[in-house]
């Protein structure tokens, strides 16, 4: 699944150690600036080693994303100063048999398979990402497999929220959700929701999603079926920089 998740979100630098992979981003999100362990124990020092001056090459801080099944390091880590930052749930659920859509009345969905430049001017302003917008708009460009991006939009075509999602093998990954903060608590994230999933994929056998733990959203994603699969966490050298955030993956209001 963990794999399933990275895939989903490209980056622009990597470099692979086997055990771990660094991955650096110009873009505001954790999930595109952090070591990602893989499925054998990394030497804690020599992560460390070969991490720190590829952060610093990026001017990023080193972080390393730290997923409970994979939280074997988890220990070290703290123990050598790096502090929990963005505490979230990875959600999973089956991919529902039948999708009901309600009447739409002047609401308007917009669907595409690339972020169009209405779907991207869309997400850009339900979730407010602001100076990061350039580079969040390069990531999802590079989004190519199995995608499919959805918009929705009041009658006067001002965009109320946004969703998308890619595959990575049978996994469907759900990211981007976002709804305008004005037009929150009113259906549309879960209408968004809906929208993506009557859009059937072959080979997809489940649905996933990363949510911060905090965020109100959890709640309406399990009211559309998704359950916790497992915690996750960033340990992160907190000195000399400022928070980022899961603008991709960390979907925003309902």
């Amino acid at each position: 699944m963990e794999a399933a998740l990275a895939s989903a979100w490209p980056v622009t630098w990597t470099e692979d150690y086997g055990k771990f992979e660094l991955r650096a981003s110009p873009e505001n999100s954790n999930r595109g600036n952090c070591v990602r362990l893989v499925a054998e124990r990394p030497d804690v020092t020599t992560l460390i080693e070969v991490a720190r001056p590829f952060f610093e090459r990026h001017g990023r801080p080193l972080q390393v994303a730290v997923a409970e099944p994979l939280a074997f390091v988890d220990s070290e880590l703290a123990a050598i100063g790096l502090g929990v930052v963005n505490p979230s749930l990875i959600m999973k659920r089956t991919p529902p048999i039948a999708t009901d859509l309600p009447t739409l009345g002047r609401l308007r969905v917009e669907r595409h398979t690339r972020p169009s430049p209405t779907w991207l001017a869309a997400w850009n302003e339900c979730a407010e990402l602001g100076a990061a917008r350039d580079a969040h708009f390069s990531i999802v460009s590079k989004m190519r497999d199995r995608a499919y991006f959805v918009s929705l939009h009041d009658g006067a075509g001002a965009p109320l929220a946004v969703g998308s999602f890619v595959c990575h093998g049978s996994w469907r990954c759900f990211g981007n959700l976002a709804t305008r903060k004005d037009a929150r608590q009113q259906g549309f994230g879960g209408l968004v929701l809906k929208i993506l999933a009557a859009r059937k994929v072959a080979g997809v056998g489940y649905d996933v999603l990363q949510v911060d733990r905090h965020n109100p959203a959890v709640n309406l994603y399990r009211k559309h079926g998704f359950r916790s699969a497992y915690a996750y966490h960033y340990r992160r050298e907190m000195s000399g920089f400022g928070e980022i955030a899961d603008q991709g993956h960390a979907p925003q209001g309902a």
